[in-house]
């Protein structure tokens, strides 16, 4: 990193030298930076209680969808050109392949999610959740036997509002570090 410091530090002195108006520009620059972050600030305490109560509702409306069985709806959650990447799959693209990659597993599992949110920023007509989850399935045949998976996870999803509605816009998935085994599989904490 030193060398691409010297190497900026270089080409500040120059452009100095050269364009006197380099140092007024970038200054200019940082203004402009920390006035749109500031704005993004002021949004984000302005979180309308309605836009949060509904971004939820879309994740729930998931998990009842594919509990009822109900492609439509669970397909529904997520915007036109949604992406959606979980674990240890491959990263899925548009509402249609999102359908597609729930399909099969329907009539086989049930599902449980319990997440615990642990960020929410709002911006407009875009949102970013962080969230903690631990999502179990369970056989629709024989229910009683218990679960067959439970994967503890960490999620990033980008939310997109459109015509009045708020859609999963990007959705990523992780291991959850905290709550991962030994073995670097989810599982139980050791």
């Amino acid at each position: 990193m030193r060398v691409k410091h010297r190497v900026q530090s270089r080409f500040l002195r120059e452009s100095r030298e050269q364009r006197p108006w380099a140092t007024s520009h970038f200054s200019a620059t940082v203004f402009v930076l920390a006035a749109v972050v500031s704005g993004c600030a002021t949004d984000r305490q302005a979180v309308s209680q309605d836009d949060a109560t509904a971004i939820r509702a879309v994740l729930s409306q998931v998990i009842d969808s594919y509990n009822a069985q109900d492609l439509e709806g669970l397909a529904g959650a997520y915007s036109e050109d949604a992406w959606h990447m979980s674990i240890r799959r491959p990263m899925v693209k548009g509402r249609e392949n999102i359908a597609a990659f729930y399909g099969p597993a329907m009539p086989t599992f049930r599902m449980e999610s319990a997440r615990e949110e642990l960020d929410l920023e709002i911006h407009g007509d875009a949102a970013v959740m962080i969230q903690a989850s631990t999502l179990t399935g369970f056989p629709r045949d024989k229910p009683e036997s218990g679960p067959v998976f439970e994967e503890k996870r960490l999620s990033t999803i980008v939310f997109r509002k459109m015509d009045g509605r708020w859609y999963i816009h990007r959705y990523m998935d992780s291991t959850n570090p905290a709550i991962t085994g030994s073995d670097g599989n989810p599982g139980a904490p050791e």
